[in-house]
């Protein structure tokens, strides 16, 4: 860091022997500057700054202690000294009052001054650092309350449980109000492609931010990344159904500016206003559900959500249609959802779409998690429905994920002499899973002695075989402690403990919470 230092005296032999002594013993990066009187020092003070000013207490057309009460003037404090011939009181009282640092007598003592130089310059390079830090420090700071306030925005809206809601609310962190009141949320999704990931999201937003701002929309608005091609708005305070057509208006011509400027496909779903504590999770869930709408193409970019006839709220569900892996047939799976596709354009309707989609991942995951080993880790990962743009852009995101489905399921069934076995050894646990099931049934059952079917475990599998059924049981109390009232006690007998407590340590040990906190949660 460069220092900057003014040496200010009528005697030119005086100004060039001062930089001459600190230049051969000071090693800092020092800029030394010259004036011969008052008013050159008055004019380097102005356009240089310099952080430390030697002065001489006389010097022509401006004295020094007159020098140093107009440089103060400029809005600056640099670090005075004032040398002088002069030992008269008056002076040194008057140079203490102007705030000069060191008041130096002529003839200057070499080391003296040396010193006194250096310690200036030492604690000027100090106050740097400190302010550096301070700069690092808040913009750390700043980093870190808005990455709080994205994620306790991000719970909300994913949020619907009351007991949560009030939680977060306790988390005063946020710009806009969590209290309970109106709310208004709408959904921004947008094209992404290798040539615009870098700047996309910002760009959107910043356009955003800018017609907000022009619309006096801005002050009570909250405007967060929600995911990869998609930004999520909320609007706190909303009272009036007025400001939902303010908020249509105004995205409107974001959206303008959007297809001039950054020349994507952009479309925007508006949720209903939504009054008291689950408000954002209910206007969000809606918003999403109208910004689904852009699968139809009718040429629309903005979409509200409006609550039509529920009988077009329902949706596919494929559990007799996959009974097992061998069941699945991509263009059988794709050709169910022809009629719900052809149904009259609606939110409900392409709602109806989604759900049927969500429905159909989840029914394949839990039959190759069934049936195949390592499918939690090894699956393909499907397109999120939202970055969908057609109805035939959704199929043909379809059939290549359940293609791949197929190879990964060919794949596993050529892995080795042993892989048939290991599954339906896989499908007897988990069906005798009632039971007391044990290593030695196991290998009675199927024939083989217990000593290879836990290396078969080991190896193909990665875990022991009691780590395995362990694991089972755990994802069974788990599913019956979710969907059922069964008490916590017969959930353990059904799981084939013959004592709660170790049940419930097992529990806990394997969710970090015990079986009750589970179900509470």
């Amino acid at each position: 860091m460069m220092v900057t230092i003014l040496i200010a005296d009528d005697e030119e032999l005086i100004r060039k022997g001062l930089i001459s002594i600190l230049s051969k013993t000071i090693k800092t990066d020092v800029t030394y500057l010259e004036a011969e009187n008052g008013l050159e020092a008055l004019k380097i003070c102005r356009e240089q700054y310099p952080q430390i000013i030697v002065s001489d207490i006389r010097m022509p057309f401006c004295s020094g202690l007159k020098f140093i009460e107009k440089v103060k003037g400029f809005g600056y404090s640099p670090t005075f000294i004032i040398i002088s011939g002069y030992s008269e009181f008056e002076y040194a009282k008057q140079a203490i009052k102007c705030g000069v640092k060191e008041y130096v007598l002529k003839p200057i003592q070499k080391k003296q001054f040396i010193h006194l130089i250096k310690s200036c310059i030492d604690e000027i390079m100090k106050k740097k650092i400190a302010l550096h830090d301070e700069h690092v420090n808040t913009r750390t700071n700043v980093k870190t309350i808005k990455a709080i306030r994205k994620k306790l925005l991000i719970d909300l809206l994913n949020c619907s449980d009351e007991k949560k809601i009030r939680e977060i609310n306790n988390i005063e962190t946020c710009d806009f109000s969590l209290d309970d009141g109106f709310s208004l949320c709408c959904v921004i999704q947008y094209k992404i492609d290798k040539s615009n990931v870098d700047y996309i999201d910002l760009a959107i937003i910043n356009i955003v931010e800018e017609i907000l701002g022009q619309e006096n929309l801005l002050r009570n608005a909250a405007i967060e990344t929600y995911s990869n091609g998609q930004i999520v708005l909320v609007f706190e305070e909303c009272s009036q159904a007025a400001m939902l057509n303010s908020v249509v208006s105004a995205i409107s011509k974001a959206f303008h500016l959007i297809k001039i400027y950054l020349k994507i496909d952009v479309f925007a779903g508006i949720g209903d206003i939504q009054f008291g504590s689950n408000r954002l999770y209910k206007s969000f869930c809606h918003a999403c559900e109208a910004a689904n709408y852009k699968l139809y193409q009718l040429g629309n970019s903005i979409q509200r959500y409006a609550k039509e006839s529920p009988a077009e709220d329902d949706y596919l569900h494929f559990e007799t249609a996959l009974r097992n892996p061998e069941d699945l047939d991509p263009e059988e799976l794709i050709r169910l959802f022809e009629p719900i596709i052809c149904r009259r354009p609606s939110v409900q309707a392409v709602a109806a779409v989604e759900k049927s989609y969500r429905n159909l991942i989840e029914t394949v995951r839990q039959q190759l998690e069934k049936y195949y080993t390592g499918a939690d880790r090894d699956l393909p990962e499907p397109t999120p429905f939202c970055h969908y743009w057609s109805f035939v852009q959704m199929k043909h995101g379809m059939e290549s994920y359940l293609t791949q489905v197929r190879a990964f399921m060919n794949q596993s069934n050529s892995d080795g002499p042993n892989s048939k076995l290991i599954q339906c050894m896989i499908q007897y646990i988990r069906d005798s899973a009632f039971d007391d099931i044990s290593l030695n049934s196991v290998a009675n059952h199927f024939s083989y002695t217990p000593a290879y079917i836990s290396f078969l475990f080991k190896k193909r599998i990665g875990v022991g075989f009691n780590e395995f059924v362990t694991k089972t049981k755990m994802e069974m109390a788990k599913t019956m402690l979710k969907n059922t009232e069964i008490p916590i006690g017969e959930i353990s007998r059904l799981c084939g403990y013959g004592n709660s407590k170790y049940f419930a340590t097992s529990f806990k040990k394997s969710f970090g919470m015990s079986p009750s906190v589970f179900r509470q949660n």
